[in-house]
């Protein structure tokens, strides 16, 4: 039976909470409304205390190995689903959000990132100890969230 590497996916989570974080930061500087400014301020600030307790959690896991039921199906699994994400780093997360002009797009880019995040973290829980699982179902929420606050700016600005 294979084992994952689980302070590697971790590690992709921290990643893909400072790709959210700079995404939304420089959405924050450019939005065209308060109600805009101000959701994606708050959603940065969310995505950067999650990437902290992700820190935290490969901390506490140590070298915690779960195994795979089939060798070698979520190992892989895991690597397609962040290699399709919307961004590879934070850099290029910050570069398109700066170049988006239509505030309508950037919403839609938004949600899809939200999207690719909340399907990654719900194969995670599969694989963490009831702690750190508990955690992930936080931020889970907290990431849904984000998905209805940036539905929501979507019917603002299609009105």
């Amino acid at each position: 039976m294979t084992v994952l590497k689980m302070p590697e996916f971790i590690e992709m989570a921290v990643r893909d909470e400072e790709t959210g974080e700079a995404f939304y930061t420089e959405l924050a500087k450019a939005a065209p409304t308060d109600d805009m400014r101000g959701a994606f301020a708050k959603m940065a600030g969310q995505e950067r205390a999650h990437a902290e307790r992700f820190r935290k959690m490969k901390a506490e896991l140590g070298d915690y190995k779960p195994a795979e039921r089939h060798e070698g199906e979520y190992e892989g699994y895991f690597h397609s689903l962040l290699e399709m994400r919307a961004f590879g780093t934070p850099a290029e997360a910050a570069a398109k959000a700066k170049e988006l002009k239509n505030p309508r797009e950037a919403v839609e880019i938004a949600m899809r990132m939200e999207k690719d995040t909340l399907l990654f973290y719900m194969e995670l829980l599969e694989f963490l100890p009831e702690q750190q699982g508990r955690f992930v179902h936080e931020i889970v929420g907290e990431e849904q969230m984000h998905v209805n606050q940036l539905t929501a700016l979507s019917h603002k600005l299609a009105n």
